[in-house]
């Protein structure tokens, strides 16, 4: 949660970056359709529509989103990122970053380490 900006999500990512935000800001229903070939496991049930998303606190947010235990996290700790955690970076979060196979975990980590300069000064 972005306190500055509120499309930058708990973990790090930027939401104008993500594809699936891009596609539904668009209207665009078939790139979500192309998005969904990329990012579903071949056995999941997931449609197009299931990647709407309006960014990580916006109305509409993607199936998977939904669900994040990064969000579940902060929201437990009270915390608008894992940047303004103690524990930060944990173990799990950077295990995370490293299994995405779209949006960077570099990208996110680097972020996140900037806000957290900034929370420092």
């Amino acid at each position: 949660m972005g306190k500055d900006n509120p499309l930058i999500t708990p973990c790090g990512i930027d939401c104008f970056e993500c594809p699936a935000y891009q596609a539904t800001q668009e209207n665009d229903h078939g790139r979500l359709a192309e998005i969904l070939e990329e990012w579903a496991p071949e056995d999941s049930s997931y449609e197009p529509e299931d990647l709407l998303c309006d960014g990580c606190h916006g109305v509409r947010v993607s199936r998977d989103c939904r669900i994040c235990w990064i969000k579940g996290c902060t929201r437990e700790r009270a915390i608008p990122s894992c940047a303004h955690c103690g524990e930060y970076p944990c173990d799990r979060l950077v295990n995370n970053w490293s299994s995405w196979r779209v949006l960077s975990g570099v990208e996110a980590r680097a972020r996140l380490d900037s806000m957290r300069e900034g929370l420092m000064e």
